[in-house]
């Protein structure tokens, strides 16, 4: 029987695996024509961008990814394939699914399997999760905060704050602009800020932690939460249950109705966490200013996200004569439409004034839709070791690296697939948990870590390099560092979706491989490792007191 396995953690054959991560390329530039379509046919505006909706963040809207599923469909119908079953996981792409099915006049059946994402109580689990979120927000900063009135003209540095953001004596550790404020001019140090959103905190103890971190720390760190008032968090809950009901409008992708998957996003985003927080970072230059904060510029930390997206509109409205750069500060993968600004988000003022990247590399990717963006290298801050980095001959390369990703789902699907690998291979798999989570936790969340074919680092990615004969990972910034430092790496394939592949259209394709397979997994390990070196200047800017000065000049009214 010929099933097609459209589910979000289904299973789809090696061959159809490749085909849609094939087919994503040219659906992103669908999707991107499409939202904009979506955008003006709603007439979008102001905070109607910060829903998941708008926002072509495809880590989070999953309407990029269903259209590939739905063009994979259509694609194998087109050639004459059988297809008996189509397997999904949510009504709102099964409908979609059907009326392909019709066009092409087959007798294939759609299943929906599992539960619904969109369940009968959504707007009710979203609006008592915000509630959670509030009361933490509000009542720890206001119980062990300290709210912090810069003097002078501020430079703020947008950036995430996590759990392990402070070690376990209080010290802050920048994982974003580390060494900017060393470099940066003499009379310019103090009036830099931090700017945070708060990130992976789940519980009321870690909440008061944080913030107590916060008070005693000797950084100058600018948290919207200690200026908010009450009424604002009543004002972004109350504009997040109403807000995504102002969009009404749904045009057709590929002539198809797909009116039910993009109400699906809508409906996950009535009364969100996500979206509140987004409206509050919106609604907290409003505090600023009223409380006579001046700025002099803002760098945000730029993804295209619903909270990027609040910077530039808070700016706009609170702080119109001050520029806001963007500065991308990891290496910008494909997949992720949104990292490519859009003539659309241009237009509706959700866009930097001008973009910073971490080389020359990337600028034909990041400006493919909009020239007109100016666009800027800056140093990269994170990569320094990786810029310095000397071969060492001497040393023998035998172990195979698996640096873990973010997402838990992609980090199981490495270790299956090393574990699944042969038992002859002759070299050490050695694992890298990634820095938002411990070893601990890993093993106990991934148990299938625990077999003694592995062994598990705490060291650098970069001090790692020197034995490392293969660099095993999916969607990360490791990936190029393995690379600028004459590893050969591996990109594990999905096969529930499209490959994310950071690799590609910026670095040769000799320089990495996509493994679906043990077998694949083998061969590369079996590969030898490149003997020529790139030109790491191409990807990465090194830190110097020039190229921070350029980052920290803001134009002037």
């Amino acid at each position: 029987m010929n099933v097609l396995d459209l589910r979000s953690a289904g299973t789809l054959s090696v061959d159809d695996a490749k085909a849609i991560t094939e087919l994503e390329k040219s659906v992103r530039d669908e999707y991107n024509d499409y939202i904009c379509e979506f955008a003006t046919a709603n007439q979008v505006k102001e905070s109607q961008w910060l829903l998941r909706s708008t926002c072509r963040n495809t880590y989070i809207s999953k309407i990029h990814d269903s259209f590939c599923r739905l063009a994979l469909l259509e694609q194998k119908l087109s050639a004459g394939e059988s297809v008996h079953t189509v397997l999904v996981d949510s009504k709102s792409i099964s409908k979609t699914a059907r009326e392909i099915l019709s066009r092409h006049k087959s007798s294939a059946t759609v299943s929906v399997c599992g539960k619904s994402k969109i369940k009968l109580l959504q707007k009710l689990a979203n609006i008592l999760k915000s509630l959670y979120l509030v009361c933490n927000l509000f009542v720890w900063s206001k119980l062990v905060g300290k709210k912090r009135k810069p003097h002078g003209s501020l430079i703020l540095l947008d950036m995430f704050l996590l759990k392990n953001s402070f070690d376990q004596c209080g010290k802050f550790l920048d994982r974003y602009y580390p060494e900017l404020i060393e470099f940066a001019p003499a009379e310019e140090q103090e009036n830099i800020w931090y700017l945070p959103s708060l990130y992976g905190i789940k519980y009321p103890l870690e909440w008061a932690k944080m913030f107590r971190n916060i008070a005693a720390s000797p950084h100058n760190i600018l948290m919207k939460e200690q200026w908010l008032t009450l009424f604002d968090y009543l004002f972004a809950l109350k504009k997040s249950i109403s807000l995504p009901h102002s969009i009404n409008k749904f045009p057709l992708w590929r002539t198809y109705d797909v009116s039910e998957i993009v109400k699906e996003e809508l409906k996950l985003d009535c009364g969100s966490p996500a979206l509140i927080q987004a409206l509050l970072i919106q609604r907290s230059f409003k505090r600023y200013k009223n409380g006579g904060i001046k700025i002099k510029g803002v760098i945000d930390w730029f993804e295209n996200q619903v909270g990027d997206r609040a910077v530039y509109l808070g700016m706009h409205e609170w702080y119109p004569e001050v520029q806001v750069k963007g500065y991308v500060g990891f290496v910008p993968e494909g997949y992720y439409a949104g990292l490519a600004p859009v003539q659309c988000e241009n237009d509706g003022g959700v866009l930097p004034s001008e973009l910073l990247i971490l080389g020359e590399a990337y600028r034909e990717n990041q400006s493919k839709h909009l020239h007109s963006l100016q666009m800027k290298t800056a140093p990269a801050f994170r990569f320094q070791t990786t810029i310095e980095w000397k071969p060492k001959s001497q040393n023998e390369q035998n172990k195979v690296l698996l640096a873990m990703p973010m997402l838990l789902d992609e980090a199981k699907r490495v270790v299956q697939l090393a574990l699944a690998a042969s038992d002859n291979l002759g070299s050490q798999f050695v694992i890298k948990p990634h820095p938002t989570i411990s070893t601990s936790r890993f093993k106990e969340i991934i148990p299938e870590s625990n077999n003694q074919r592995f062994t598990f680092s705490e060291a650098s990615i970069v001090e790692l390099f020197p034995s490392t004969k293969l660099l095993v990972t999916t969607a990360s910034s490791v990936a190029l560092e393995a690379v600028l430092c004459n590893i050969h790496v591996a990109i594990i394939g999905n096969q529930s979706g499209p490959t994310i592949n950071p690799l590609e259209g910026i670095v040769q394709n000799d320089r990495w491989s996509i493994c679906y397979t043990p077998e694949e997994l083998e061969e590369c390990i079996h590969q030898d490792s490149p003997r020529d070196t790139l030109d790491s200047s191409r990807y990465l800017t090194k830190v110097t007191p020039e190229g921070v000065l350029e980052m920290l000049r803001f134009e002037t009214p």
